[in-house]
């Protein structure tokens, strides 16, 4: 190889690794480039999991769960609030139990453990229509909305020092011709209220028993008022 071919390499070489020393980037150009780098990742993952197809179904289901359960401890906390120890019996299921036997038949209310409704089974009354004709109906009694049954329970609240059984939830079914009905307390207590209707007879036994703890014995006072109709009516024997 002739003299003048190997120093060309030589000074080609030189120029190359000079080149190369001289661009190489510097320490702080390096981790500048390694965070772009990282930045543009982390971009690019995020996009990724923003255009993934989310679940609708559970995310709805999941924020209407945590709705209801900020209503359920609100109406939880109105019941402690306006019943006092007898929030538990604040809320249930609406309606009438029946006792029955040959001759009446009596509806007594599951909110309140009152009574209703009483049928007369061997009694009609006649009526008369604004046609001027006489009709006969069966006989009903206590079942005007305008009638009260209800105690006043010493039981201090935030609004009052008393709680009307008529805002109380009874539990209970009849057994026969016995029907129990209880209010539960939140410490384990309970108002009950025991009907009893005798077989083939008018007689209906009653009875209420407090047991919980009042601060002061017993019940504050019993309410009842009744409205007759006052239209003139004749009751008689079927």
């Amino acid at each position: 190889m002739e003299r003048n071919h190997i120093i060309g390499f030589i000074l080609i070489f030189a120029t190359l690794l000079a080149w190369m020393i001289y661009t190489k980037p510097s320490d702080a150009e390096i981790q500048q480039a390694r965070i772009k780098r990282d930045s543009i990742e982390a971009a690019n993952q995020s996009k990724a999991i923003l255009s993934t197809p989310k679940p609708q179904n559970s995310e709805v289901a999941e924020t209407q769960g945590e709705a209801q359960a900020v209503q359920d401890s609100a109406v939880q906390s109105e019941l402690i609030d306006r019943l006092g120890i007898f929030a538990p019996a604040g809320s249930g299921v609406s309606g009438s139990l029946v006792l029955e036997n040959e001759k009446v038949k009596i509806e007594i209310s599951a909110k309140g453990g009152y009574i209703s409704s009483v049928l007369l089974k061997e009694h009609v009354k006649t009526v008369r229509g604004t046609d001027g004709k006489d009709s006969k109906i069966p006989v009903v009694l206590m079942n005007n909305p305008e009638d009260r049954f209800e105690y006043l329970l010493p039981v201090r609240t935030k609004y009052s020092k008393t709680v009307s059984s008529r805002d109380l939830y009874f539990e209970g079914s009849p057994q026969g011709n016995t029907l129990i009905l209880r209010a539960r307390a939140s410490n384990g207590g309970f108002f009950e209220q025991k009907y009893v209707l005798r077989d083939n007879d008018y007689t209906l036994d009653y009875s209420c028993s407090p047991q919980w703890t009042f601060g002061s014995s017993g019940y504050r006072h019993r309410k009842y008022g009744t409205k007759l109709a006052q239209s003139p009516v004749e009751v008689r024997k079927k």
